[in-house]
């Protein structure tokens, strides 16, 4: 359904974005702290599941793979005439119904009309190929199966995307044109929900209507400047009119614990998968999600993070989900670390403070980004005392160990169990 909004280019937000980007950990490093788009932002702007088969999966039953070769007929046949591709107006002849279809045999099946007008909309609006106005081979056994009722986890193929056109983005002369592909105006769409909205004729983002997705509060609007010293860590925990927020944002706290006859809604589900690192498999890239170098995204205070991909994920059993209401902050290990200007020799260091013995189990590896190597961070503790008042926490409570939640709960989603005592 977003695909029906308008979203005018905003070519300047996105190359200020870009210039905080660290491909090494696919988050963006700004003077006060790391911030990324996650799979929550592309779930609630862009409508996209989380849950589901994964998009490459290429095992389809013999009905499947028959539609699939079906397709790719259709296809064929558009390629070889010309203009020697199945170009987006050539594909809707095809398969036109009515009194003013071009004259080309008989009226497709309406199941093959079903399957190539999603084969449209994913080439268009979701996984585009080079050539942005044809229908690409890559999203018709998509398509085939989306016909047919099959979920598919949508939200990580469309990340990776974005992750991976960051980075070319990011690695690409300024002066040079770079194609992006996939939708990459939920990056657009990140920004103007996270930061506050500047400028001398500050845009007033539209008011939603029932039934209407997130990202229609932004439909047809080109803010041309947000001010980047003052992040929104929740924004879809705020109440907005006609916004119905997942069930994963409660007044109260909650603790999940997994097991195989605990059956979670698909909110939950979702919730679980935001806070899950994993390798993001999209079509033709792959990228890694690192969201607790991002935790205070989720709801969670922010440590120091270490290498989660050392540890089984799929043995979480107790998940910590906090209230909406709450505001994260920093733990006092993190703000010494942040504050200190000269990380070289940490870099790739190990650091047993990281995980206590008897809370951790095993010493945690690190993974530190030198952040003290450009002019830009050079006064880091005044922009993290900009932040924490942001998210209104006087620096110095920054004395206790931990800032936000009580000393006993501390989440840590680099451990064998995610849990709170």
């Amino acid at each position: 359904m977003t695909s029906i909004y308008d979203t005018p280019c905003n070519q300047t937000l996105v190359k200020e974005l870009s210039q905080f980007w660290t491909p090494k950990t696919n988050t963006f490093v700004f003077p006060w702290g790391e911030a990324t788009v996650t799979l929550e932002d592309v779930n609630c702007l862009g409508g996209y599941s989380v849950l589901g088969e994964s998009v490459n999966s290429v095992d389809l039953n013999p009905g499947l793979a028959g539609k699939v070769e079906i397709m790719n007929g259709f296809r064929s046949k558009l390629v070889k005439s010309k203009p020697k591709k199945a170009s987006h107006f050539k594909w809707i002849q095809m398969f036109m119904t009515g009194p003013d279809r071009p004259g080309q045999g008989p009226e497709p099946d309406p199941e093959d009309e079903h399957i190539a007008f999603l084969s449209l909309w994913l080439s268009r609006f979701v996984f585009p190929s080079f050539d942005q106005d044809s229908v690409g081979k890559h999203v018709i056994p998509i398509a085939v199966r989306l016909s047919q009722g099959v979920k598919l986890a949508l939200a990580p193929a469309v990340l990776a995307y974005i992750y991976c056109n960051l980075t070319k983005l990011k690695e690409q002369n300024s002066n040079v044109c770079v194609n992006l592909l996939g939708p990459f105006r939920l990056v657009q769409i990140w920004g103007y929900e996270r930061f506050q909205l500047a400028g001398p004729n500050v845009i007033t983002p539209n008011e939603l209507r029932p039934g209407e997705p997130r990202l229609a509060r932004w439909h047809t609007l080109n803010p041309h400047t947000i001010n980047l010293e003052s992040f929104i860590w929740r924004p879809y925990a705020v109440d907005l009119q006609n916004w119905k927020p997942p069930l994963y944002y409660q007044d109260s706290e909650q603790i999940l614990i997994l097991s195989d006859s605990m059956m979670l809604d698909d909110d939950l589900q979702s919730f679980v998968c935001f806070i899950t690192p994993c390798e993001l498999n999209g079509v033709g890239c792959k990228a890694r999600y690192y969201p607790h170098r991002v935790a205070m995204q989720f709801g969670y205070d922010q440590d120091i993070p270490g290498d989660v991909f050392s540890y089984n994920v799929r043995k979480f059993v107790k998940f910590f989900v906090p209230s909406r209401l709450f505001e994260p902050g920093v733990t006092k290990r993190y703000y010494d670390w942040w504050k200190n200007e000269d990380r070289t020799g940490l870099k790739n260091a190990q650091d047993s403070s990281l995980g206590d013995q008897e809370e951790c189990g095993e010493k945690c590896d690190v993974e530190f980004v030198d952040l003290s190597a450009e002019d830009e961070f050079d006064d880091i503790l005044v922009s993290l005392k900009k932040i924490c008042d942001a998210t209104k926490r006087k620096i110095g409570s920054l004395k206790e160990s931990c800032v936000g939640v009580a000393q006993t709960k501390k989440v840590k989603l680099g451990s064998d169990v995610i849990i709170i005592d």
